[in-house]
């Protein structure tokens, strides 16, 4: 029994010692970021990160604290303008607001343009000016980093998605753990779509539940949630290392462009896990994204 007891002692001083070199060698790089960077990337450390039963090892990186916002897309727009075609290709498509949505046409009308709405998540774009968006992220990040650093950005891998979701903990349901949506005071902790009672049907004899679309258009949510469509991309509880919204609000869409991520306002509370992901074929009122990036020494001792 001593023995045993004399192994875990020290395998759990050796995965201490391996997280405080990992974390000093954070604390030595985040010195010399720029304070763009600190504040809106969130740093997650090298570790593994498990989709339905596969196992990844993931590197370091940095993820988006939160969703690219209106505000942020309509600066990348902006400077672009002397590239018409690029410009063309990435302009916001806010006719996503009028497929099955009561009051759609407000939307497509304020929903990206007024002021209002700049801290909300950017939505109707499509994979290919998700990744131009990186790209001039990646450039002007390259910019303030200097010579001495490789920047790369990029929309992360389901694993690398994951990883920034829940850590190490491997089994969470949503970011805060699991497996309820509320907490302890009854706090909804995420923007998702709420079916009550009143929504549900199931015929005598059937074995199956139907869900009934009832149109609120967030409404009825908005009493739980504080969200009548999408909440702000930094709004409700971060996650261990400090990202928001990583289930619900806006889906993520995933390296590849054929995937997203977490859920959407859209969504009932079981499509909102941090395993959740739907099929992406274009641009939708409920699907934005989220970048990645690595920062890494070109000459590792200095």
């Amino acid at each position: 029994m001593r023995n045993n007891q004399k192994v875990y002692v020290l395998a759990a001083l050796i995965v201490a010692c391996c997280s405080f070199i990992q974390m000093t060698k954070f604390k030595k790089q985040k010195r010399v970021l720029p304070k763009e960077i600190r504040d809106h990337w969130s740093f997650i450390p090298a570790g593994k990160a498990v989709f339905s039963g596969d196992t990844a090892q993931v590197e370091e990186f940095y993820m988006a604290t939160g969703e690219v916002t209106n505000a942020e897309y309509r600066a990348f727009l902006k400077s672009i303008e002397s590239n018409a075609d690029l410009l063309k290709n990435c302009l916001v498509d806010s006719n996503v607001w009028l497929r099955g949505l009561k009051y759609g046409d407000i939307f497509k009308k304020h929903y990206y343009s007024h002021p209002a709405y700049s801290p909300y998540p950017v939505v109707g774009i499509t994979y290919e000016a998700a990744l131009a968006y990186c790209q001039w992220v990646e450039i002007e990040i390259q910019a303030q980093m200097g010579s001495d650093y490789d920047v790369s950005c990029k929309l992360p891998t389901q694993h690398e998605w994951l990883r920034a979701a829940r850590g190490d903990r491997h089994s969470f349901v949503y970011t805060w753990g699991g497996p309820y949506i509320r907490n302890a005071q009854g706090c909804v902790l995420c923007n998702y779509c709420m079916v009550g009672d009143e929504s549900v049907s199931r015929g005598i004899g059937q074995s199956e539940v139907e869900i009934h679309d009832v149109n609120f258009l967030g409404v009825a949510g908005h009493l739980n949630d504080n969200a009548d469509i999408l909440a702000p991309s930094f709004a409700y509880a971060p996650t261990e290392f400090g990202c928001m919204n990583m289930n619900g609000n806006a889906a993520e869409i995933l390296e590849g462009g054929q995937t997203v991520a977490g859920g959407s306002w859209r969504n009932t509370g079981y499509d909102v896990r941090c395993e959740s992901t739907m099929p992406y074929s274009g641009p939708t009122e409920y699907v934005g994204f989220r970048p990645m990036l690595r920062i890494k020494l070109k000459n590792p001792s200095l």
